[in-house]
């Protein structure tokens, strides 16, 4: 539609309204996607407590890379869209930044494209407001296609102003997750070698210098210290790097295989049109497989209730296409990602378009009135979600600093008692070694809590004391249980720690897997530490998807057979073999004096059966015993 207004002594002048109404309306999308006007209060779990922790952990100052070690950072509530007072500000400021940004981006890109896929774009985008994942991963690209789209126009007057304003949020992206400093790296990295091989070298340094500063001053409003920033961005790389291998769950394989050749499609499909130089080609192709790739990753890796990430992923690179080339192929291959986005998304939701919009807006419209008009309900909420759960877990009040194992944070922060967490402050993410030896240090130091509230709560059918293992020789020997609290065990530490808290070696063995292995004949708790590596191939499998999962079969002396999920990355930290601890009662039965149950006799280590073997058949064990034995009657 096109309104044509008449000039006194000019020639017409023809005005469009639609590209005005779609910028308006991706606007509002951008801020309903991003901006928690309706946050989540503290609720009881394993994703809620993290959620409100990490808050909690900004709350008191806590410093991230040495005090607070997790996949997220300072900005998580940006992603998790969790409610707490003290970090509010920082959320809705940060969200709104986020959102001003992905709208100028997409504002960019409609520049290239007819109106009608915009409107397509902004609808599917409108629909995915649950899939955070995707969206986040979808920021770097559309940067990457705006600095192809710049090459391509050839006109570069206001380009220093616009990629200092796309790339500023590079810095903020891997403040609210780690692994999101992948993807910003990545292409910051793509974009910079782009410019420098079309001599635009002030273009190329500020892909670059435009997350430096945002990443800088985001941390430091964050109340965070400079000095912890690359602790904070290495052990993000640490937690991304073990969570394949220790967080992989399997899935419907046919989903990987659909979302692989439909990815394949859209690389192809990109690699085969001729009017594109080879050299933005190849750049392409990069940034969309960095997209591709890592959504690939983040959905199949834990495949059950993930992997509608990678479906939808999927379905927006297909979109994306008609903003590239315009070709006879392009609505094949849009048509071919939806139809695989529904295929994998419909295999674990059933997704209603309508009611995700309604929901979505009504959830919106409701927060903006809200906050407009009565931002004290919010606090009201959040004192009152609190108070609901304070009065569900009924924790006695402790003096003194405490912590929580293994999770259930929110249990805890509730009680209005001090929260004085462990690095990686819950146990199932102590994914490696090094994360494993940061808790145990802290549990070693005089900031060591002097309560812990204890429950043994492992996932995914893992053997209970993998998690957080090298933890349990000094809970055992340098806290001394009180009581309980429910399901919970109250430990308080002792006035006096043991001179020694270090585990004995009692011997090194060296076995096959599949192989039954004795345990040496010992009347108190034996302890190992079990070294699998995987193979070169294991290595590879492991990196580009997951690795076979092994397991352990543990043989009691009176007959009884039990099999768990073992990690090699955290059977390699050390953990309690025998007795064989499933709950809290048998943990709590360590502290009694000759209450060995649940003796191991033997043990067997197996992994699934591959073309290729993914772990090394030989594996090495070093037996280990407490100098010690604590004994306090409950």
């Amino acid at each position: 539609m096109n309104l044509v207004i008449k000039n006194k002594g000019f020639w017409p002048l023809q005005y469009n309204p639609l590209p005005l109404l779609l910028k308006i309306i991706l606007l509002l999308i951008s801020v309903i996607l991003f901006i928690p006007l309706s946050p989540k209060m503290p609720a009881p779990g394993l994703d809620p407590s993290w959620a409100l922790g990490l808050n909690q952990a900004v709350a008191q100052g806590l410093s991230f890379g040495k005090e607070i070690i997790f996949t997220f950072g300072p900005y998580s509530s940006i992603y998790t869209k969790a409610y707490h007072p003290a970090t509010d500000f920082m959320m809705m400021s940060g969200s709104l930044y986020f959102a001003l940004c992905y709208w100028f981006a997409l504002v960019l890109l409609m520049q290239s494209a007819r109106w009608q896929w915009t409107a397509l774009l902004g609808f599917v985008l409108f629909s995915m407001i649950y899939v955070k994942d995707s969206l986040f991963f979808s920021y770097p690209l559309l940067v990457g296609i705006s600095c192809y789209q710049m090459i391509k126009s050839g006109d570069l007057r206001k380009s220093a102003i616009i990629l200092t304003v796309l790339f500023s949020p590079f810095g903020l992206l891997p403040l609210v997750k780690g692994s999101f400093l992948i993807s910003c790296l990545g292409t910051a990295l793509l974009c910079s070698l782009l410019f420098i091989l079309n001599k635009q070298r002030l273009l190329a340094a500020l892909c670059l210098l435009s997350p430096l500063c945002t990443l800088a001053a985001f941390w430091i409003i964050a109340g965070q210290s400079l000095t912890y920033l690359p602790a904070y961005l290495t052990t993000s790389i640490i937690m991304a790097n073990g969570f394949t291998q220790a967080m992989a769950l399997p899935g419907n394989e046919y989903e990987v295989i659909w979302y692989v050749v439909a990815a394949s499609v859209i690389l192809m499909s990109i690699s085969l049109y001729s009017r594109i130089q080879r050299g933005e080609k190849n750049f392409l192709m990069a940034i969309f497989f960095i997209f591709l790739f890592l959504s690939f990753k983040a959905g199949f890796t834990r495949h059950y209730g993930h992997a509608f990430i990678a479906g939808s992923s999927i379905l927006m690179a297909g979109m994306i296409l008609p903003y590239l080339f315009r070709s006879m192929i392009t609505a094949p291959v849009m048509l071919f990602s939806a139809a695989v986005a529904s295929y994998i998304t419909g295999q674990h939701t059933q997704i209603s378009i309508t009611n995700n919009i309604l929901s979505n807006y009504n959830a919106a419209w409701y927060g903006f009135k809200n906050r407009l008009g009565k931002t004290y309900d919010l606090q009201q909420n959040f004192v009152l979600s609190l108070n609901f759960l304070q009065q569900q877990f009924s924790f006695p009040t402790l003096e003194g600093k405490t912590d929580i194992y293994s999770y259930d944070q929110s249990a805890l922060i509730s009680s209005g008692m001090h929260w004085s967490p462990r690095p990686i402050f819950q146990s199932y993410s102590v994914f490696t070694p090094y994360l494993a030896l940061k808790n145990q240090h802290f549990l070693l130091g005089k900031q060591s809590p002097d309560n812990i509230i204890f429950k043994v709560e492992a996932i995914d059918e893992r053997l209970p004391s993998l998690e957080d293992g090298p933890g349990w020789p000094i809970l055992l020997q340098s806290y001394q249980p009180t009581g309980w609290a429910q399901d919970f065990l109250i430990l308080k530490k002792k006035a006096f720690h043991p001179n020694n808290t270090a585990l004995h070696l009692l011997q090194t063995e060296h076995h096959k897997l599949n192989e039954n292995i004795a345990l040496p004949a010992l009347s108190q708790p034996v302890f190992v530490q079990i070294q699998i590596k995987p193979t070169w191939w294991g290595r590879v499998i492991t990196f580009l998807f997951r690795p076979n999962p092994l397991a352990i079969t543990l043989k009691l002396k009176d007959g009884t057979v039990k099999s768990f999920r073992i990690v090699a990355n955290m059977a390699a930290s050390g953990f309690l073999l025998s007795p064989l601890i499933e709950n809290t009662q048998d943990f709590a039965s360590l502290y009694k004096s000759g209450s060995m149950n649940k003796n191991i006799a033997s043990f067997r280590i197996t992994s699934e059966s591959s073309y290729l073997a993914q772990w090394q058949e030989k594996y090495t064990i070093r037996f280990k015993t407490m100098a010690h034995t604590s004994v306090a009657q409950i």
